[in-house]
């Protein structure tokens, strides 16, 4: 018999491989006391499926025997006891990473024989279930037995848990990629079912993905944008294998997800939810009324970019302030320069900080032909996605296109969406604001002078406005774009 019960247990550690995703290390600093021993928590080892509880016990005294026990009624709470991971068992760790559980662990002298004063020992509960991503809080709880006998417990503490998932969309942002992409699968999704998920289905540079947009309101680790599913194309069209992440967002392979145009459907094992779509709706005219640009900070509340990218727009959206896309802040037009492409925007939000010490100049003298510059923007976002863009290049001319004298001919590509971005010199000056490409020609664009920039200030009253402090002129390339990127803006306009 003890043959056959040590087997059962060499299988079950042979199929059971640790690989943490999360360890949180208390080193037992709080003690809990009693006859003779002391007690602590020690460590929380967040895995996919499971979470591993390790308990240290230090000895007062030389004892024969220590034991140590907990109920099968122990669980660790997670949101206010809305959901609980139950006990099912000591894990025991052994040499290559692998784990066994005792099975019924809940009967038996579990402990150590002549154990010293001082030292430690530890010993592991098995929790099934795993606790999701961004959620830091842990209590567990042992409810104890009929006469009232419990284990120990361990009350708010704080784990190193960080989420996963998040991205820089929001549902501004998810809803014009949809609209620039305009095909029958990218749109926004409801459950059919009360309680379900809302999820926007996204072309991000060629894969689709499903991000977070609603849900059950007790899975508050769940953020607007974060990343519900990324799906694999199969030789039928329509039909999608899934990389989905669940409630508790432990992460499933081999979900099904079919589109038919008006619904999605997902199937996980044998059970399946239906999504209508609910955007774009059926009457939304086919022609685009929202498009996105790039603009820059100057003092103030101010903001520059081309007029083009403002041109008809009722509603102007501003993200990526203090390097945040998930927040937007409105703005206004306050000047503009139809003939040389010009428009200054100001944010209108009251609750808007400020950008801070803004660490670039802009230079309003001529910069040579030959001069290394390089170009922030947000090009193509609806397929190269809306991390900011970095390209590089030289000033070709003095003149721009048909040798128009507002411009300078560059070598760095750009982009429709790189319009109004800033053009820096190798010193980290901005020399120009980015306005077209040559269609006919390979990486030949046109950015207006900014001495056109500093005229249109000076005619609307809006005087020192313009940066005049460059604390980057040292830097390497990298360390210059790591300090302007967050002063470089994801513009979003419509006409509605």
């Amino acid at each position: 018999m003890k043959k056959i019960l040590l087997l059962f247990i060499v299988v079950q550690l042979l199929t059971m491989q640790l690989t943490a995703q999360v360890t949180t290390f208390f080193y037992g600093k709080d003690k809990i006391d009693s006859k003779n021993w002391t007690a602590a928590l020690y460590s929380v080892e967040i895995y996919g499926p499971y979470t591993l509880v390790t308990i240290e016990l230090i000895p007062k005294k030389n004892l024969k025997r220590m034991t140590y026990w907990t109920s099968r009624n122990t669980v660790i709470v997670i949101k206010d006891r809305i959901i609980e991971l139950p006990i099912d068992g000591f894990a025991t760790k052994l040499e290559n990473g692998l784990i066994g559980i005792r099975s019924q662990p809940f009967s038996g002298d579990w402990g150590w024989t002549n154990v010293k004063k001082g030292e430690k020992y530890y010993y592991t509960l098995h929790f099934d279930g795993c606790i999701p991503p961004g959620v830091t809080n842990f209590t567990m709880i042992d409810r104890g037995n009929s006469y009232g006998e419990h284990g120990y417990q361990f009350w708010n503490y704080q784990l190193n848990n960080p989420p996963i998932g998040g991205t820089s969309f929001n549902e501004a942002s998810i809803k014009d990629n949809i609209i620039q992409l305009s095909d029958e699968i990218c749109g926004i999704y409801e459950s059919v079912k009360s309680g379900g998920y809302k999820l926007g289905c996204i072309n991000d540079s060629g894969t689709y993905k499903l991000l977070f947009l609603d849900g059950d309101k007790n899975l508050d680790w769940w953020r607007i944008g974060d990343l519900k599913a990324t799906l694999r194309p199969t030789a039928t069209p329509g039909i999608y294998k899934a990389d989905w992440y669940m409630g508790m967002k432990d992460l499933r392979d081999d979900v099904i997800i079919t589109f038919d145009g008006s619904c999605m459907r997902v199937s996980i094992d044998d059970e399946t939810t239906d999504y209508l779509k609910m955007f774009p709706t059926a009457d939304m005219p086919n022609e685009t009324d929202s498009w996105s640009g790039t603009g820059f900070a100057l003092k103030d509340k101010y903001v520059v970019t081309n007029y083009h990218v403002i041109e008809k727009a009722k509603n102007i959206k501003l993200h990526g302030i203090q390097g945040n896309f998930s927040e937007s802040y409105n703005a206004e037009i306050v000047a503009t320069d139809k003939f040389n492409d010009l428009a200054i925007l100001r944010i209108t939000d009251y609750d808007f900080k400020g950008f801070g010490t803004i660490p670039y100049n802009v230079k309003t003298t001529l910069t040579d032909v030959g001069e290394e510059i390089f170009v922030l923007g947000y090009p193509l976002t609806n397929t190269m996605g809306n991390e900011i863009k970095l390209t590089t290049g030289v000033i070709s001319s003095r003149s721009g296109f048909q040798g128009d004298m507002s411009q300078y001919q560059i070598s760095a590509p750009v982009q429709p969406g790189n319009s109004g971005g800033p053009l820096f010199d190798s010193k980290g000056n901005i020399i120009g604001i980015v306005s077209a490409k040559h269609k006919d020609a390979e990486n030949v664009g046109y950015a207006i002078k900014t001495s056109y920039l500093h005229n249109l200030i000076e005619s609307s009253d809006l005087s020192n406005i313009l940066p005049q402090n460059n604390e980057i002129s040292s830097f390497k390339l990298s360390g210059k774009v790591k300090a302007v990127k967050d002063y470089v803006y994801y513009i979003t306009c419509s006409s509605e």
